[in-house]
C-alpha cells in the first residue's frame, strides 16, 4: 500500500478548523512509512524522506512529484533547504549525509561521519555550518563551505533532534534519555576555519562543551523526541562530571560524480 504525504493549504477565505476548512493537497507516491519532511522557504517545492531510500521532490502548491534523489541505502531520517531552494541535504540510517543538486536531481557531496544511523541535522542561520547527530551519539558540525568536519560533543544516548538558535550560538539536543542538552557553539566556525590549530576541547556527555562550557540540561519528559523554541534560560541547570576530550576534525569528504 503506498503512503500518502498531506499539505494543508490555507486555500481561499479564512481557516475555520478541520470542520469545514479547507482540503488538505495530497502528496501520494511513497511506498512506505514517511520520516522526514522539509520545503523550501518559497514555499514552492517540499521534499520528503521514508522507509524507501530515495527522497521526493513535490510541487507544493498541488502535490504533484517532481522528482526523486536516488543515493542512499536505507532510511532517510532527517532534510534540510537552503534559503534559496537550490540544495537539499539529507541524512539516512545507512550513516551517510548527502548533498543534492536540486535543478540536476544528482548527488553532489557524500559525508561519512557517523559510525551509525544519522537522525538528525540542522543548519546554522547563515548556511555555514551543518550540524549532524544519530544513534552514535556523536554530535558533528560541517563547514558548508569547505566540508571539513568537527566532532563538537559525545551524547551518552542516541539524538533524535537538534535546534540551533537565531544567532547560531546555542545546539540544542534531544535524545533518547529525559534531558534536553544544551551546547555553546558560537566559537564552532572559527574552530572550522582554523581546522586542526584550533585548541578547543569538546565533552563527553555531562561535561565540558565547545570552548570548554558545560552543557545547559534542563530537565524533561521521558524519551524527548522534539525541540520548539528553546532558550538557554528559565530554570536551566549546568552539567557536571565528565571529562573533557579533545576535538577531532575531519579531512574535507569526497565528492560523488554520477
Amino acid at each position: 500500500m503506498g503512503s500518502e504525504m498531506c499539505i494543508r493549504d490555507r486555500g481561499v477565505g479564512e481557516w475555520s478548523g478541520v470542520e469545514g476548512g479547507a482540503a488538505p493537497i495530497v502528496a501520494a507516491g511513497h511506498k512506505d512509512s514517511v520520516y522526514s519532511v522539509a520545503i523550501n522557504a518559497a514555499g514552492t517545492f517540499v521534499v520528503s524522506g521514508s522507509v524507501e531510500p530515495d527522497v521526493r521532490l513535490w510541487d507544493a502548491r498541488t502535490g504533484r512529484k517532481q522528482g526523486k534523489l536516488a543515493g542512499h541505502t536505507d532510511v532517510v531520517r532527517a532534510l534540510v533547504i537552503d534559503a534559496d531552494g537550490r540544495h537539499v541535504i539529507s541524512a539516512s540510517s545507512d550513516r551517510t549525509i548527502r548533498l543534492w543538486d536540486v535543478g540536476m536531481q544528482r548527488c553532489v557531496r557524500t559525508c561519512r561521519l557517523h559510525a551509525d544511523a544519522v537522525w538528525a541535522l540542522e543548519a546554522a542561520p547563515g548556511w555555514d555550518v551543518l550540524y549532524s547527530a544519530g544513534r552514535d551519539g556523536a554530535v558533528y558540525a560541517t563547514s558548508l563551505r569547505t566540508w571539513s568536519s568537527l566532532l563538537v560533543a559525545n551524547e551518552a544516548a542516541p539524538v533524535v533532534r537538534l535546534a540551533v538558535d537565531a544567532r547560531g550560538a546555542q545546539l540544542w539536543c534531544a535524545t533518547t534519555m529525559s534531558d534536553v542538552r544544551c551546547w555553546a557553539v558560537s566559537g564552532v566556525p572559527a574552530a572550522l576555519e582554523r581546522g586542526a590549530a584550533h585548541p578547543a576541547a569538546v565533552a563527553e556527555s555531562g561535561g565540558e562543551g565547545p570552548m570548554g562550557r558545560a552543557p545547559i540540561a534542563p530537565s524533561d519528559a521521558d524519551h524527548v523526541a522534539a525541540i520548539a523554541g528553546p532558550n538557554g534560560h528559565g530554570g536551566a541547570a549546568r552539567g557536571a562530571g565528565a571529562r573533557a576530550v579533545s576535538y577531532t576534525h575531519l579531512r574535507a569528504h569526497e565528492t560523488d560524480s554520477y
